[in-house]
C-alpha cells in the first residue's frame, strides 16, 4: 500500500470544489495506491467510474454531483494514479 503525500494532500484540498467539501475521502487500501472516493447516505466508493459502459458505475445524479464535482474526481484519480501506481 502507498500513502499519499503531504504535498498532494494540500493540492486536492485546495482545488476541490466546496461541492464536494465533506464528501470525498483518500484511501490507499482498495487499489493499493491513492485514490478519492466519495461518500453519500453512508456508503463509500472508492475511485468511483462515471461511465455508464463500465460495471458498477456511479450516476452523478443519484449522487447529487455537477459535472464540476465528476470531472475533479476523475481528474484527480487519473493524476493520483500516474503518480503511485507507476512507483
Amino acid at each position: 500500500m502507498k500513502i499519499i503525500s503531504a504535498v498532494d494532500l494540500e493540492t486536492i484540498r485546495a482545488s476541490m470544489p466546496v461541492t464536494l467539501e465533506g464528501r470525498v475521502f483518500v484511501d490507499s487500501l482498495d487499489c493499493g495506491f491513492p485514490q478519492l472516493g466519495i461518500s453519500h447516505q453512508g456508503r463509500t466508493f472508492t475511485a468511483p467510474s462515471f461511465n455508464v459502459t463500465e460495471p458498477g458505475y456511479v450516476d452523478p445524479v443519484d449522487f447529487n454531483l455537477c459535472p464540476e464535482d465528476v470531472q475533479f474526481i476523475t481528474a484527480t484519480n487519473d493524476r493520483l494514479t500516474s503518480i503511485y501506481a507507476a512507483t
